[in-house]
C-alpha cells in the first residue's frame, strides 16, 4: 500500500489501553482475534496500527472512542519526519553544551535547552558467525586467494541486547544515537570497573540533569526515578515508534 493513502491509529494518552477496550473495538476487525487485542494492549508504543486503509481506520477509530480510548487518525507520512540518526562515538559536558563526537571525531555542539527528546531502552540483537578451520593458500586466477573450511556444522548464533540512547534537537533536524557497546565512555567520570549497563544508566541520569526539560519515553522516566535497569523493547523498530509517537504527540497538543 503506498504511503498517500496509508493511516495510522495513535494514542492520545499515556499508558496502556485496557485490553478489554480493544477487544471490543477488533470487532471491526473480522481478521483480528481477541489475542491480537491482548498483544497489542500490551505492547503498544503509542502507535496502535500502521497502514490502514481510511475506511478500517475510521472505523477502528471510532470503535475506540466508544470504548472512552482518545485515539488520532494520522497519514502514515506524516509520521515520517525523523532524520536518519548520527552515530555518537563519544561525549563530553560543556557548562552550556554538550559536545558530541562522531566517529571521525567530529564536534557538534548542542546547547542544553535545544535537547528536546531523550530516549532510552534495550533491544534484541543478533550475531551470526561461522566457525572455521584455518585457512589456507590457494591459487586463483589473477592471483592467490583464501580457502577456508566450515569447522564444526552450521552458522553460530549469538544473541544479546543493544543498549541504546537517542537525542534529537528542538526541531527535529538533528538525532543523535549512542549504542553502549560501541561507545566510548572513557573521558566521562563514571565509576570505574562499572558494568556496561551502569554505565548505560549514569549516563543517561547525566544528561537528565543537565537537560530537564526533555521529553522522555518510558525506558529514560524508569532511570530518572531510579531504576537500576535497562527497559526492554521487543525490537528496535518498537522503541522508534515510542519516539515518533512522544513527537508527534509534542507537535499536536489535544484540546
Amino acid at each position: 500500500m503506498a504511503a498517500w493513502n496509508a493511516y495510522a491509529i495513535l494514542l492520545r494518552d499515556a499508558g496502556h489501553p485496557h485490553a478489554e477496550a480493544i477487544r471490543r473495538a477488533f470487532r471491526v476487525f473480522r481478521h483480528l482475534t481477541d489475542a491480537d487485542a491482548i498483544r497489542l494492549a500490551a505492547n503498544a508504543q503509542g502507535i496502535l496500527l500502521r497502514h490502514l486503509q481510511v475506511d478500517e481506520a475510521k472505523a477502528f477509530q471510532h470503535a475506540l472512542a466508544q470504548e472512552g480510548v482518545r485515539v488520532a487518525l494520522v497519514k502514515e507520512e506524516a509520521l515520517h519526519f525523523l532524520p536518519a540518526s548520527q552515530q555518537v562515538e563519544r561525549l563530553e559536558f560543556a557548562p552550556d553544551a554538550l559536545l558530541i563526537f562522531d566517529c571521525q571525531g567530529r564536534a557538534t555542539s548542542l546547547a542544553w535547552p535545544d535537547i528536546a527528546l531523550l530516549a532510552a531502552g534495550a533491544v534484541p540483537h543478533l550475531e551470526i558467525g561461522a566457525r572455521q578451520t584455518p585457512s589456507t593458500a590457494a591459487p586463483r586466477a589473477g592471483g592467490w586467494g583464501i580457502r577456508s573450511r566450515r569447522a564444526n556444522g552450521p552458522q553460530q548464533l549469538k544473541t544479546g541486547r543493544l543498549f541504546i540512547l537517542e537525542l534529537t534537537n528542538t526541531d527535529t533536524t538533528s538525532r543523535y544515537e549512542i549504542q553502549a557497546q560501541e561507545f566510548g565512555f572513557g573521558p566521562l567520570p563514571v565509576a570505574a570497573g562499572a558494568s556496561l549497563m551502569e554505565k548505560f544508566v549514569w549516563l543517561v541520569r547525566a544528561l537528565l540533569a543537565r537537560a530537564p526539560h526533555a521529553r522522555l519515553n518510558r525506558g529514560a522516566l524508569d532511570i530518572r526515578d531510579g531504576v537500576e535497569l535497562v527497559r526492554g523493547y521487543a525490537s528496535r523498530q518498537a522503541l522508534l515508534d515510542e519516539i515518533v509517537w512522544l513527537l508527534w504527540n509534542a507537535r499536536h497538543p489535544t484540546g
